[in-house]
């Protein structure tokens, strides 16, 4: 059994549940998709935060001031740590499907008032619909330690850079009822994906989705989106009513077209890296922030060189150094700029009338 990754995770179930044909289109298409800015940021922090609560701190060169304020919130939401705490622990969920398991961000067992509270940490800014993910974790967890129905779960997320109408961390309290009933609802949609049945639905689901680039529901979707935005109109008056009919949909049309142009613009990204011709754009780095040649160990050399403080929770940069008075020639001789991670640049387009 892969341990690093379930067919049937609990951190995919959202999408599952939304699409019953994800599974297919993930399976089929994930490798030809690039790893997003934003997944990239998301599996950093939620190290950053882990590592925060286990009082092992972590050093990476592209953690920021924000996810090390936000891991400082996450550690007073876990609250106190103990034996009946569990961090990124694996927790089995068989009894849903025999390739289900995964790894909750935070768990705790309070076996005195037959409690287990679930909590989730997201670092994007895109608010997410993480129901069915704690819903899974809860399943996983009261199957496995073969809690019975008296037990209640806690579930909840915190998603800081979210703007919801709920505010960053959201809670819910769920009985063995509700999750036995869900245990249904997931067994179903499983052997529903699992089925020649299987069709995409275009929805919450499609922005997780790693095989949404070659969906043909998203597509003819975003395609009859498009084509209503470039046809003829005339001013004309809405009640308000229609205004808030339209607005629903247009935002609505906005995520499908974002959603769309996300999985596309990931697409070509990997087809330009796998040597694929013919694509209007191209792949161009530019320089980055200057950071450090060799980490930690060459900011304790300076601050002893120079007896100024340049380490607290991470080294500060060498832009920071230099405004403490450590020469910028000798800042340069520790420091480089590398090169960001290659974007898209289009270079002509038959759109626009460039060349």
């Amino acid at each position: 059994m892969d341990q690093d990754h379930a067919r049937f995770a609990p951190s995919s179930m959202s999408r599952l549940m939304s699409c019953a044909g994800s599974l297919k289109m993930s399976e089929l298409y994930a490798d030809d998709q690039e790893q997003s800015e934003e997944a990239i940021e998301g599996t950093l922090a939620a190290a950053v935060a882990a590592g925060r609560v286990l009082g092992k701190p972590f050093l990476h060169p592209d953690i920021t001031d924000e996810m090390l304020e936000f891991a400082d919130q996450w550690v007073e939401i876990c609250g106190p740590i103990n034996n009946n705490c569990f961090i990124e622990s694996w927790v089995d969920g068989s009894a849903i499907h025999p390739d289900c398991f995964g790894t909750p961000d935070f768990y705790r067992i309070d076996r005195e008032n037959s409690v287990v509270f679930v909590k989730d940490y997201k670092f994007g800014h895109k608010p997410v619909n993480n129901w069915w993910q704690l819903i899974t974790y809860a399943i996983c967890i009261k199957t496995w330690l073969e809690l019975d129905d008296s037990w209640t779960f806690d579930l909840a997320y915190y998603q800081p850079r979210a703007m919801h109408r709920d505010g960053p961390y959201r809670t819910w309290r769920v009985n063995a009822d509700l999750l036995n009933e869900s245990l249904g609802d997931i067994q179903y949609q499983i052997d529903l994906a699992l089925s020649n049945e299987a069709l995409c639905k275009v929805g919450d689901g499609c922005y997780m989705c790693p095989g949404a680039h070659r969906c043909e529901a998203l597509q003819k979707a975003s395609s009859a989106l498009a084509e209503w935005f470039s046809s003829d109109t005339t001013p004309f008056d809405l009640t308000p009513e229609q205004e808030s009919t339209e607005l629903d949909r247009l935002e609505l049309a906005h995520e499908i077209i974002k959603n769309r142009i996300a999985s596309i613009k990931q697409s070509i990204i990997g087809g330009l890296k796998h040597g694929k011709e013919g694509y209007s754009y191209v792949l161009e780095s530019r320089p980055g922030r200057e950071v450090w040649h060799d980490g930690l160990e060459t900011v304790k050399i300076l601050e002893a060189l120079y007896n100024v403080t340049l380490v607290t929770e991470k080294p500060i940069t060498p832009k920071q150094a230099i405004a403490k008075k450590i020469p910028a020639e000798v800042v340069r001789q520790y420091s480089t700029t590398p090169m960001q991670k290659e974007q898209l640049v289009k270079f002509k387009s038959k759109f626009n009338g460039e060349s």
